[in-house]
């Protein structure tokens, strides 16, 4: 229940304009996670997820979905 009420009050334009105010301090929260987690598989699922959104968007957006190739991030 708690997550369903979270996601009903979710305001996205809120969201993003918090997350472009504080766009640095996001990226160092995202890197210093990512460097910790890099060994867990809720990392390589992060990665394996944020692989397959942005092959899924490329196109649409004018990008070569190869350009961003991820393979196996367990052996990054």
């Amino acid at each position: 229940k708690r997550l369903t009420t979270t996601l009903v009050d979710y305001d996205r334009n809120k969201a993003k304009k918090l997350f472009n105010q504080y766009q640095n301090f996001f990226i160092l929260i995202f890197r210093h996670w990512l460097m910790k987690n890099r060994s867990s598989s809720v990392y390589t699922k992060f990665v394996k997820r944020l692989n397959t959104a942005f092959k899924a968007t490329a196109i649409e957006n004018g990008i070569n979905p190869n350009l961003w190739n991820l393979g196996n991030v367990n052996g990054q």
